[in-house]
Order: structure tokens, then C-alpha cells, then sequence
């Protein structure tokens, strides 16, 4: 039984051999070629597959994950005026310092591109007053102080003026009880001539709701209030309006 066995399985292996040497006859190779480059690619894209799988794994965690909110330059808080303020005087020779609090306080307020800091440049010296040991503070994004000649301009910059939180009120009232005490600043409101008239009801609306939140501020002194300008920037841009200043 065994050897009926065996028989048939040696059957078999020379039918597999015969098989075998058929197929590697020299005629064959280029289909063994043809199959070797097949195999070959199969693998590199299957490698290929893999790697892009693992960089997509990777990178979906990032994508996935709420995007936190990139931390502001410097918060508003109670103090951060007063800090600002005192940066400045820092800057100022000592035998100076009390001198300025006599020259007229300026607030300048608007929104972003109404021409705040192009209407210091034109009206005031503060560069000057740089180059001759007395500097400014325009360093600090929430608020800048510029010192003229015989001025001192406080610029709300737009993201102050639209802050309507608690941190900002009490940071306004902070710089401003101590400084106003004897002198009322003039208030500037600058609005852009060239787009205020396509400028929305709306947006018109909030704009004076924002600044006249912070001149309110100013109440304290109720006895003096606030002069309040209003200053048209750009109007130069605006046609026709070049040619009527120059008849006036």
C-alpha cells in the first residue's frame, strides 16, 4: 500500500518537474521578465499606498483638532493703559515729565483707515519732538501716545474703540480719571470722507455708538464736558471736492 503510495507521488513530482522545465525553456523568459516587472511595480505601489496611508494617519489628529484661537499681541485688562502710559513718560527726560501735563490733551478716535495716524502726522511735531529727546509711544497696539508741541495726543485704535467689555471701561477710566482732572481733552472724531458714502446705515450707526460709549466715559467731569470735532479724512479723493477748496 505504502509503495502504491509512494509511486503515485514520484508521479506526480515528474509531471510538476516536466511542467517546470517546459516552462523555463529559454522561449519563456521574456514572460518571466514581463512578470518580474509586474511584481516589482505591484510592490512599490503597494509601498507607495502604505506611506501615504501612514502621512494621512498622521496628519488627521491636526485636522481633526479644533483649531485654538491664536493668543492676541497683549489683552486689554484694568492696568494695561496706565502701563502704556507710564511706558511713555519712561521715555520722557525726568525734568520734563510734569511739564506735559500742562500742554492740551487730544483723543483721536476712529475706525480702521479713517486716517487717525495720517492726521497726527500732518497736525502735529512728534517726530520732531523725537529727534530732540522727546519721544512718542506708538509701540503698543492698544493705545498710542504722541507728544507735540505744546499737545499730547492719545490714539484709540480701532480694536479699543469696538471693545465694549468690562476690562476696557474700567482700562479707559483708569488713564483718563487721573489725567483729566484739571484740563478737559478735545475729542477728534475722524470719519473717511471717500467711503462714507457708501458706508450702510448700519455700519454708520455702530460707529457712533462705539465712540460716543467712550466719550461718554469722559463724564466724569460733568462740570466740563468734552469738545467734541468731527474731521473728514481723504476728502481729497472725493471728486469735485479738491477743485472747491481751492475756490474757498
Amino acid at each position: 500500500m505504502l509503495r502504491g503510495f509512494y509511486a503515485k507521488l514520484n508521479k506526480v513530482f515528474l509531471q510538476i518537474r516536466r511542467m517546470l522545465d517546459r516552462f523555463f525553456q529559454l522561449e519563456n523568459w521574456p514572460y518571466w521578465g514581463l512578470a518580474i516587472i509586474i511584481g516589482i511595480l505591484l510592490v512599490l505601489l503597494v509601498l507607495w499606498i502604505r506611506k501615504r496611508r501612514r502621512k494621512k494617519a498622521a496628519e488627521a489628529p491636526a485636522q481633526d483638532a479644533i483649531p485654538e484661537e491664536a493668543p492676541p499681541a497683549e489683552r486689554i485688562s484694568p492696568g494695561s493703559l496706565v502701563r502704556a502710559w507710564k511706558e511713555f513718560l519712561r521715555g520722557i527726560p525726568n525734568e520734563f515729565r510734569r511739564s506735559i501735563m500742562l500742554y492740551q490733551p487730544f483723543i483721536v478716535m476712529g475706525e480702521a483707515g479713517a486716517g487717525k495716524s495720517l492726521l497726527i502726522n500732518h497736525y502735529t511735531d512728534w517726530q520732531g519732538q523725537s529727534r530732540q529727546f522727546y519721544p512718542s509711544y506708538t509701540n503698543s497696539p492698544l493705545i498710542q501716545f504722541y507728544l507735540g508741541s505744546k499737545i499730547l495726543v492719545q490714539e484709540i485704535p480701532a480694536a479699543l474703540l469696538n471693545d465694549t467689555s468690562r476690562e476696557a471701561r474700567s482700562a479707559l477710566l483708569n488713564l483718563w480719571k487721573p489725567l483729566f482732572k484739571k484740563r478737559s481733552p478735545k475729542v477728534i472724531v475722524t470719519l473717511n470722507g471717500e467711503t462714507l458714502l457708501s458706508e450702510s446705515s448700519g455700519s454708520l450707526k455702530k460707529q457712533a455708538q462705539m465712540m460716543r460709549g467712550k466719550i461718554n466715559l469722559l463724564s466724569f467731569k460733568r462740570n466740563r464736558p468734552p469738545q467734541v470735532y468731527v474731521v473728514l479724512t481723504f476728502m481729497n479723493h472725493v471728486e469735485g471736492c479738491s477743485d472747491f477748496f481751492d475756490f474757498l
